[in-house]
């Protein structure tokens, strides 16, 4: 996905529903509204690595998955942020 792309659809609404935050080698993506929060549970194995607490607010994810990913969460028409 390009980058303009990425950029038009994240900004197309004002409301964040997934956060992918760069961490080197692995991205933590962390759900940011409900519509997020139900994304990542019905797209994200329950046994993927997580981070934060025996909930695991996020979900660690290898830096050669995070495009495909960030491209399914925007298909799906929730809008993202990269940091």
């Amino acid at each position: 996905m390009s980058d303009e792309r990425l950029n038009a659809m994240s900004n197309e609404k004002s409301v964040i529903d997934v956060v992918f935050s760069d961490h080197g080698s692995v991205w933590l993506m962390i759900p940011a509204s409900p519509r997020g929060d139900e994304w990542i549970a019905e797209h994200i194995s329950i046994d993927a690595p997580r981070w934060g607490g025996s909930e695991g607010i996020a979900v660690v994810i290898g830096e050669n998955y995070v495009a495909d990913i960030v491209e399914g969460v925007c298909d799906a028409g929730l809008s993202v942020d990269m940091r």
